[in-house]
């Protein structure tokens, strides 16, 4: 079983993305926040394999995030999604630490292959 912890401010996109894990065989949704305010305490209480963070968020962005993910918890995989298909986002996604990058245009499918 994968478990997943989603960081999206997008309520409908969270929702969307916490149904397709909980509904998918192999994975399920250990947390789904809208922003992160306290991401390392909500990592810490609910144990993940992998976050899938969204890369522009109110107050802390998912480059930020992925930093301090990477600073207090090294073995948490991180996959951050976006609508940017730029190159200077996807560099400072990778320069930040996180394992892959993923656009919020991707099939279901495509999601779960990723993760």
């Amino acid at each position: 079983m994968i478990r997943v912890t989603i960081f999206e401010d997008n309520k409908h996109l969270r929702e969307t993305f916490q149904l397709l894990l909980e509904s998918a065989d192999g994975f399920s949704c250990t947390g789904a926040f809208p922003d992160c305010r306290d991401i390392i305490e909500n990592l810490e209480t609910t144990p993940c394999d992998i976050v899938l963070m969204d890369i522009e968020m109110p107050g802390m962005n998912g480059i930020d995030a992925t930093k301090l993910i990477r600073q207090r918890l090294p073995h948490l995989l991180v996959l951050i999604q976006t609508v940017f298909n730029e190159d200077e986002f996807i560099f400072n996604a990778i320069c930040a630490g996180a394992n892959g990058y993923i656009l919020k245009s991707t099939t279901p499918l495509g999601y779960l292959e990723a993760i």
